[in-house]
């Protein structure tokens, strides 16, 4: 079957479904700057996924960016899941498996594959 990355912040939700199902998954977080974050979905229109994944993560009604939140239940995932890292963005940004900004939205198998 090989080795697959899912860049995937709208299923971190369903991570410890996915831990699950798939108990040898390595599930990698990468922490970036809170600013940084809502600068990027503001380039890219990404509103709708706060309310969505606010009303996934039982915090509808939590004012705070959905950023925050994930970041917080996360640091409650991460000592209770196997398997789990955090890297540091800036840090990961230097990592040979990590896609610039020009091709973040390309959605080639780079981003979604690992041979």
């Amino acid at each position: 079957m090989g080795s697959w990355v899912a860049q995937a912040p709208g299923l971190f939700h369903a991570v410890p479904k996915i831990v699950e199902a798939i108990p040898e998954v390595q599930v990698v977080v990468i922490r970036r700057n809170i600013d940084d974050i809502i600068a990027s979905q503001e380039d890219i229109k990404l509103h709708f996924w706060q309310d969505r994944e606010k009303d996934l993560l039982g915090y509808l009604k939590d004012p705070r960016p959905v950023s925050v939140i994930k970041y917080e239940v996360w640091d409650k995932w991460k000592n209770e899941l196997p398997n789990t890292k955090e890297y540091d963005f800036d840090e990961f940004s230097t990592h040979p498996f990590f896609v610039d900004a020009a091709n973040r939205s390309l959605f080639t198998p780079r981003q979604w594959k690992l041979a």
